[in-house]
């Protein structure tokens, strides 16, 4: 048995330990969050334990997941640097700040930085896993199962967060924003705005299916179903003159901004 401990319990980490404690029989797992209220629905939930203070999160842990947001991150490093212990593996899902900090901070501590999404909550989620210099094979492997129990995880270099973070990590809205831009437009040309809702949120739910089940690219997917000709190819040929533009802008505006976090 692992024990693991959450720091913060906010929407990220709630989703994490949602699908963690669904996913993985053999971890323990105990939140700590300033609020109180929050932290004990949270472990109520997902059957976790809670710890009274920020030392009992810290001691005897596997693991200890810092999930606070990133504006607050550098007090909780200064509050928990007494109760870290030489090589306690130490992982953070904040975004914006760089492994270096915390390795500057928790210099007796094993650093991983992951930025999971937050279709964890419903074991689907998309992490990736970036290990400080002094990770070892065994920080890795308990970080690996941690991630993914709720969904798949990749190891890549820091230097491609940004590019992570517009793809996977803010990722799941775009698919939100398209789907609600399909009720609008259904809206537009006569259905109701129940029915348009409908039709739009189980299309993105059976075309999401799709892409699970079949080993084929999206682009293969996308060619079964557009009939020369027909109505699926008019679609096709109006969004490919303007989509791969918008989805380009609007991710680069993405990492953009999130290296502008990060410094």
């Amino acid at each position: 048995m692992k024990n693991v401990a959450f720091i913060g319990v906010g929407n990220m980490a709630g989703a994490m330990v949602t699908g963690l404690s669904q996913g993985v029989s053999e971890i323990s797992i105990t939140l700590f969050d300033i609020d109180r209220p929050k932290a004990e629905a949270k472990a109520k939930e997902a059957k976790a334990n809670l710890a009274e203070n920020l030392q009992e999160a810290c001691t005897n842990k596997d693991a200890v997941i810092l999930a606070v947001k990133p504006v607050h991150m550098t007090a909780l490093l200064k509050e928990i640097t007494p109760f870290i212990k030489q090589d306690q593996l130490v992982i953070t899902v904040a975004a914006g700040i760089l492994l270096e900090k915390y390795q500057a901070a928790l210099p007796q501590a094993h650093i991983i930085r992951a930025m999971p999404n937050t279709s964890a909550r419903v074991l689907a989620g998309v992490s990736g896993l970036m290990a400080g210099t002094t990770a070892t094979q065994a920080d890795k492997t308990l970080t690996e199962t941690i991630f993914n129990s709720f969904g798949i995880s990749l190891w890549l270099e820091e230097k491609d967060i940004d590019a992570l973070i517009a793809v996977s990590g803010s990722g799941p809205a775009y698919y939100y924003y398209f789907t609600e831009c399909i009720a609008q437009a259904g809206i537009k040309l006569g259905l109701n705005p129940e029915t348009a809702a409908k039709l739009a949120r189980g299309t993105a739910i059976g075309a999401g299916k799709m892409l699970e089940a079949n080993s084929e690219s999206p682009e293969t997917l996308r060619i079964q179903v557009t009939s020369p000709n027909g109505t699926t190819a008019q679609a096709i040929e109006s969004f490919e003159k303007s989509l791969p533009q918008a989805v380009l802008a609007a991710m680069t505006a993405c990492a953009k901004r999130s290296k502008e976090m990060s410094k």
